[in-house]
């Protein structure tokens, strides 16, 4: 009889070290921010206009949960003595260390399991119930922590009001701007650098350096009259990099601003207004990011299941292609094997009835002819009925099928390439089965990148012209194919995918031939696999004719 004890488990010396170096850069952050947003303080103490070390406490605090807490504990009180130079016996940095933290992780708490906050942000109702929560949260600790400075005698109640509201503006603006950017942020995007529209993100920054000159560069203007201008980058760059370029800008547009108003020497009050007029633009920038957001996830929703039901259609498809077959080919096969049984009969007869051996094998023959017909058939109607050929642009086709697979390339960081000669005739092709075989063999080429470990990833669609047709080349870096399916593989059901049909190509091909073309395997080895294909290419009407190849 054997017996099992609970082994405890060890974490290992190189994840202690990670976690304890990724919990010293948080106190090095909470204090370094501390330093740099200690800006027109009341009495010396931690109230600001603008305070992003609670956002970051909170991102920290909603990730972890309560056992981030002495985390947060130990860089508040770090921050009290290095950056405010109290004592570390101080009642302000007892009160510091324990009113704050405390009420931030309660907040946390409250977000997480009062109101469901998934710290993902996966929508705008995760948004909301992180700004709602925020506005009533702040305040209430900003509250609590001036009343426990003016009940312990170090802050005058008279001046509670303003220290309050100061103090409020600038945990809030703070949450709201510190927060979201880090939680998005700690699953950045699957970008592309290589691809990535540096030139853009450039003009935006630009753009934004241009509107805050603009409010605040002009010494005889009223700064504020302005303001409603850093709409125009922050709309910019939600509409363009959605959620991860709207909190990158705000936290960007937020340090401007306070860099504007420090070198203005604004005082106070005016820092404050400013900071008001902050949030609703950041609370403006959140949403409208989010929205972007959503949309895509929903268009790659759409997408996978635009996917998912082509491949359910295929499949009802073959399965009542197989019965139509099953059905259609059951009365010529019995009278073949009918007639096969009879001529083997008349050949054993002594002497054979040469005469009647003759007719039996004829009437299998037309038998046979006749299967054929019965599968040709079919097989027209499996390509969807008769073709509408119309004038195609190639560029437009190869846009058309590339744009379901883009984001899935850039998500996989594979380069994709697209050489098209300025004097390519247009194409003479049904638009719809065409984008049909070219979306075939580009996503079967992202399969195979995809499964391939390291070294160069990268797909090349071309084209070139050739007599009546135009010739199409769809070349990836992939691991090949496999020799053993290279002579099945365009055969039906044949696949090297662990989920795959093996219909894909088998109808792309049909649907090339269909058209007067051809589709070919045109190379296949470790690092290079080519498919070629042809269609027809567009003809005047007032041109002699040509002869299509054979």
């Amino acid at each position: 009889m054997k017996t099992s004890s609970a082994t405890p488990t060890l974490t290992p010396p190189r994840a202690q070290a990670q976690a304890l170096l990724r919990l010293g850069g948080f106190v090095l952050a909470y204090v370094l921010l501390d330093w740099l947003s200690y800006i027109h303080p009341v009495g010396g103490f931690a109230i600001t206009p603008w305070n992003p070390h609670p956002g970051l406490a909170l991102a920290l605090l909603l990730v972890q949960g309560r056992r981030a807490l002495p985390v947060v504990m130990l860089a508040a009180a770090l921050s009290e003595v290095l950056v405010r130079g109290h004592s570390p016996l101080a009642l302000t940095l007892v009160l510091g260390v324990l009113v704050s933290p405390s009420g931030y992780a309660l907040l946390a708490r409250f977000l997480t399991r009062g109101l469901g906050f998934d710290p993902d942000l996966p929508d705008r109702h995760a948004l909301l119930r992180l700004v709602l929560a925020a506005i009533p949260g702040t305040l209430l600790i900003s509250l609590l922590y001036v009343t426990s400075l003016s009940v312990a005698g170090l802050l005058p109640w008279l001046q509670l009001p303003d220290a309050t509201v100061r103090l409020w503006i600038g945990d809030l603006i703070g949450v709201v701007i510190t927060t979201p950017l880090l939680l998005v942020w700690r699953r950045p995007p699957a970008l592309d650098w290589r691809t990535f529209p540096l030139p853009e993100a450039a003009a935006i920054a630009t753009a934004m350096a241009v509107v805050l000159w603009l409010i605040f560069g002009w010494q005889n203007t009223d700064a504020f009259q302005f303001f409603y201008l850093l709409f125009v980058p922050l709309i910019w760059a939600a509409l363009r990099f959605a959620l991860h370029g709207a909190t990158l800008l705000l936290m960007t547009c937020q340090l401007g601003l306070i860099l504007a108003v420090e070198v203005r020497h604004y005082d106070a009050d005016t820092v404050i207004a400013f900071q008001f007029l902050m949030l609703a633009l950041a609370v403006a920038g959140l949403v409208l990011g989010m929205a972007v957001s959503e949309g895509r996830r929903a268009q790659e929703v759409v997408l996978k299941r635009e996917g998912e039901l082509h491949q359910a259609l295929r499949m009802a498809a073959a399965g009542e292609l197989a019965s139509s077959l099953a059905h259609e080919l059951n009365q010529p096969l019995a009278a073949i094997s009918n007639y096969i049984g009879a001529s083997q009969k008349l050949a054993e007869r002594e002497p054979p009835d040469i005469q009647r051996l003759r007719e039996t094998l004829q009437k299998a023959g037309h038998e046979v002819q006749r299967a054929g017909a019965v599968v040709h058939r079919l097989r027209r109607f499996f390509r969807s009925g008769e073709l509408q050929q119309e004038r195609l642009a190639i560029a437009d086709l190869v846009s058309a099928a590339w744009e379901p697979l883009a984001r899935r390339a850039v998500r996989a960081r594979i380069e994709y390439f697209v050489h098209l000669p300025a004097d390519l005739p247009d194409l003479y092709a049904d638009r719809v089965q065409s984008e049909i075989v070219l979306h075939n063999l580009l996503g079967n080429a992202l399969d195979a990148l995809e499964s391939r470990d390291g070294g160069h990833r990268s797909l090349t669609v071309a084209a070139v012209a050739e007599t009546s047709h135009v010739r199409f080349t769809v070349t990836d870096t992939g691991p090949g194919i496999a020799p053993a399916l290279v002579a099945q593989l365009f055969e039906s059901f044949v696949t090297s995918k662990a989920h795959g049909m093996g219909l894909g190509l088998n109808i792309s091909r049909s649907l090339v031939e269909a058209h007067g073309g051809h589709l070919w395997l045109a190379e296949s080895r470790p690092g290079r696999t080519r498919f070629s294909f042809t269609l027809p290419a567009f003809r005047d009407p007032d041109a002699p004719p040509q002869e299509m190849p054979s």
